[in-house]
């Protein structure tokens, strides 16, 4: 798998636009979840979520919440308010 990297020190394993493309989500290694707006291109938010590496994100449809997989299994909704997972599931 192929990788790159926006910011210095942070690989990004997936990418999501929220569905009003107003911001850009990156998730990647030691579970770090970045939070980009389209307008401006500055980070908005960072977040960790202490799981394995990232490999998949998906935005609410109405994007009030960031639905995460990790490598090893778990499955984390996200509250972009609280910036905290609301639900945790694992395989």
């Amino acid at each position: 798998m192929r990788t790159a990297r926006i910011v210095a020190g942070f690989r990004i394993r997936a990418l999501a636009f929220s569905p009003d493309l107003a911001h850009l989500v990156g998730v990647g290694d030691g579970g770090q979840i970045r939070v980009w707006s389209t307008r401006s291109w500055t980070l908005e938010q960072s977040m960790a979520s202490g799981a394995s590496n990232l490999l998949w994100v998906a935005f609410h449809p109405r994007a009030e919440a960031l639905i995460t997989g990790a490598e090893d299994g778990s499955i984390l909704r996200w509250n972009l308010n609280s910036r905290s997972p609301s639900k945790v599931l694992s395989a």
